[in-house]
C-alpha cells in the first residue's frame, strides 16, 4: 500500500493506531474503505493481504464497536455545480 492515496493519512486513522484502539490491519482496512467504500471483501482482502473472511470478521467487528457507523457518499461538489465553502 504504498499508492499516493495513503502518503496524507487521516489523522484520525493516525490517532487510533498510536493510542492501540485498532492494530495495523484494521487501520489499513480503514484507509481502504475511507478511499473506497464499495470495495468487495475480496478486493480489500487482496490489498491489505489477509484472507476474505478475515477481511469480513474486522469490518463486522469495527461495527459492532462502532468505529465504522456507516458507509457513505462523497459528493464532488464543483462536479454537482455546487459553490466551494470557504
Amino acid at each position: 500500500m504504498t499508492d499516493k492515496k495513503f502518503e496524507m493519512d487521516p489523522w484520525v486513522v493516525k490517532y487510533i493506531t498510536q493510542q492501540d484502539i485498532v492494530d495495523k490491519i484494521d487501520a489499513a482496512l480503514i484507509r481502504e474503505l475511507i478511499y473506497d467504500s464499495r470495495q468487495s471483501t475480496q478486493q480489500l482482502a487482496n490489498k491489505i493481504g489477509v484472507s476474505r473472511p478475515t477481511t469480513h470478521e474486522r469490518i463486522k467487528k469495527l461495527r459492532e464497536q462502532g468505529i465504522i457507523e456507516n458507509f457513505t457518499v462523497r459528493l464532488n461538489h464543483v462536479n454537482c455545480g455546487l459553490p466551494l465553502r470557504s
